[in-house]
């Protein structure tokens, strides 16, 4: 139910409109449309809404009676696509009674949008896609054969509580539908159109439903249902305001003047005697007069994304979805690292032309824009990064990721490519295991059972948001209790943003790593693209296979020190030095190397050629949709110059990413 309110379904559909058409005032604020010209169109659009609140509603429903027979192992008494079938009779029977006043606007993206939440998985704006991020807990499927996301419950009180957040995140989205109603009735009379008091009351109500469930699963802890309900990037709010223009749409101002054709902007108006017809086309890539942002949010992959190979051509290694490597083929640490979930990103869409888009930075001043998901030089890039090593877990390490170059490149909106240079600084903090077990045992942190003996992570024995030490923790945890766990601000409150794919999450901004355990930053020359990357290694008079150069002292001390290391006993240098050949390299650092041959250890020294594959977003972005797609990166990290952690990395050496998520154009 990530995205249960309502998203731009209708961006870019072409109007007919009949009749000349008054110029129309925008609600304002953070609410897209326009208030309606005629009371007749004011009572269209308020059915509408109502009818799509009982839609969501009647489908929650749907989707916890297939979840309790399931955990019953029980057929439902209803077919869950017969449910939905029937509540699906019922909007329609309420769009064909006020057909008649209604424009065809807003029957346009009424129709759309109803296809986009009625529809299957496969599309992650469907409730039936979304049905998966309220049934997150378990690991059958509720559905292994059909259209449903979601697993089983393992508990009769996990699934109490995930049917729960369904009927309130429907009551939720009926609320703030209902708030946007009484706006434009207000605002038709003369009134305010500020309904922020009313949806504050709803998320309110929504906060005080989560406050009474207390056998909740992590992954649907206080702060996701919170966040489902008023993230400005995923919250049933911010997706109601930013698409409230589907019902509420803001028709080109139109004047008769006789027989004839004018054209302004991006409507054209055709005059036949006292008739006017205008037809309102987006300007470009269905948005008039362009879109305004790309934005991308990761997600949680599956299946691979690229291959290391042989000089041969043979496959050494595959690349997981949503997996990141680094180092050399000599890395000791098990690869590959989770990269989180929910990190969120947006990209200004700055000159538009045909389908080709040219990208931008977006500040975090800009609206709806934070400094943790701007494209700005100091914006955070994602949440913080755990980099475990269960070898030895002293020299684990958290990232936090910084921009250092404002955000450049294109998108096609019709093929759904897309590629973004997006230089970063990556922070490093040894942190190593910040909860290590005591007395040979791990325990509760947090929650109502802090200290007591656990075993697994999630235990439910942690009550009252608390999780469980089992693992290793690199970066400080933010979890059910909202209160942050280690680092400076161990006990402040948190919002996590990314999910509990593991023992290392969920993490915070809010909760930033010990300072006194930081060891510098590196330099990340970072580009995404949703095409093919790839990165072959040279052999150097010094050494094989070497995909990312930094110069080191082999032939002139023989030290082994590569260019910038402070340690008293390497030459002095003033920083790091990339090279391609020795002869980018100065008489002190005169071998161009990474620490070891090849990619992506431990047995990665054979490693000629790496590959990342990634996916346009699947679908025309036009339709102003969410659209699946994989960025993929290949980059190069520098050495920490710090031994244990270079090391153990094998740095410098290699990088690769593969980034799932869902891409979006937006106003």
């Amino acid at each position: 139910m990530k995205r249960l309110g309502l998203v731009a379904a209708a961006a870019g559909i072409c109007l007919l409109v009949a009749g000349t058409t008054r110029a129309q005032t925008p609600f304002g604020g953070d609410d897209t449309g326009c208030l309606p010209d005629t009371k007749d169109h004011a009572k269209c659009s308020a059915a509408v809404l109502k009818g799509f609140g009982k839609l969501v509603g009647a489908v929650v429903k749907c989707h916890n009676k297939q979840a309790t027979a399931a955990f019953k192992m029980a057929p439902p008494k209803v077919a869950e696509e017969d449910c939905e079938n029937a509540a699906k009779a019922k909007f329609d029977a309420v769009v064909t009674k006020v057909t008649p006043i209604c424009s065809g606007a807003v029957l346009a993206g009424t129709a759309a949008f109803e296809s986009v939440l009625l529809g299957s998985k496969s599309n992650p704006q469907s409730l039936d896609g979304q049905n998966g991020n309220v049934y997150c807990e378990g690991t059958a499927d509720i559905d292994p054969s059909g259209d449903d996301a979601g697993k089983i419950p393992s508990t009769a009180d996990i699934l109490k509580c995930e049917n729960t957040v369904g009927k309130n995140l429907g009551k939720l989205t009926a609320g703030v539908l209902k708030c946007h109603a009484g706006m434009a009735k207000s605002g038709l009379k003369g009134g305010s159109t500020d309904d922020e008091t009313c949806e504050n009351a709803a998320v309110a109500k929504f906060d005080a439903g989560t406050a009474k469930l207390t056998t909740c699963p992590s992954c649907l802890n206080a702060a996701t249902q919170h966040a489902l309900a008023d993230s400005p990037t995923i919250g049933v709010t911010a997706q109601a305001d930013g698409s409230n223009f589907i019902v509420y749409p803001c028709p080109a101002t139109t004047t008769t003047t006789g027989a004839g054709t004018t054209t302004t902007g991006g409507a054209t108006t055709t005059t036949s005697g006292a008739t006017t017809t205008t037809t309102i086309a987006g300007a470009c890539c269905g948005f008039t007069p362009k879109p305004g942002r790309l934005t991308f949010t990761t997600g949680i992959g599956t299946g691979n994304s690229g291959t290391t190979q042989f000089s041969n051509g043979a496959t050494l290694i595959n690349l997981a979805r949503s997996g990141l490597y680094t180092g050399g083929g000599s890395n000791a640490v098990p690869l590959p690292y989770t990269v989180p979930d929910l990190g969120n990103s947006l990209t200004s869409v700055t000159a538009c032309s045909g389908t080709a888009l040219t990208l931008g930075n977006v500040l975090s001043s800009d609206p709806g824009a934070t400094n943790r998901n701007c494209t700005s030089i100091g914006c955070r890039f994602g949440p913080p990064l755990p980099i475990p090593n269960p070898v030895t877990p002293a020299i684990s390490v958290c990232v936090l990721n910084t921009v250092t170059a404002n955000a450049t490149g294109t998108a096609d909106c019709s093929t759904g490519a897309s590629a973004v240079s997006l230089p970063l600084s990556s922070a490093l903090y040894l942190d190593g295991d910040l909860f290590p077990q005591v007395g040979g045992a791990d325990h509760c942190v947090g929650g109502t059972a802090a200290g007591t003996v656990c075993t697994m992570n999630p235990d439910p024995i942690c009550t009252g948001g608390g999780f469980c030490s089992f693992g290793i923790q690199a970066c400080p945890i933010c979890p059910g209790d909202l209160k942050c766990h280690g680092g400076d601000n161990d006990g402040a409150t948190c919002a996590p943003e990314d999910s509990a794919q593991n023992s290392n999450f969920p993490t915070s901004q809010d909760c930033h790593p010990p300072t006194s355990q930081s060891i510098g930053s590196l330099p990340i020359g970072f580009g995404l693209s949703t095409g093919t990357m790839t990165a072959t290694a040279v052999d150097l008079p010094s050494q094989n296979r070497v995909f990312c150069g930094f110069c080191r002292d082999i032939n002139a001390l023989g030290s082994g020190c590569f260019a910038g290391d402070p340690n008293t006993a390497c030459p002095a240098s003033s920083g790091r030095i990339p090279c391609t050949s020795n002869t980018d390299c100065p008489a002190a650092f005169p071998d161009c190397q990474q620490r070891n041959p090849g990619a992506f250890g431990p047995a990665g020294g054979s490693a000629r050629t790496i590959t990342e594959t990634g996916s346009p977003a699947a679908g025309d972005l036009t339709d102003g949709l969410g659209h699946t797609s994989t960025l993929v990166s290949i980059f190069c990290v520098p050495p920490t110059f710090t031994g244990a952690v270079d090391t153990a990395g094998d740095l410098p050496g290699p990088g690769a990413v593969a980034l799932f998520g869902t891409a979006q154009l937006l106003p």
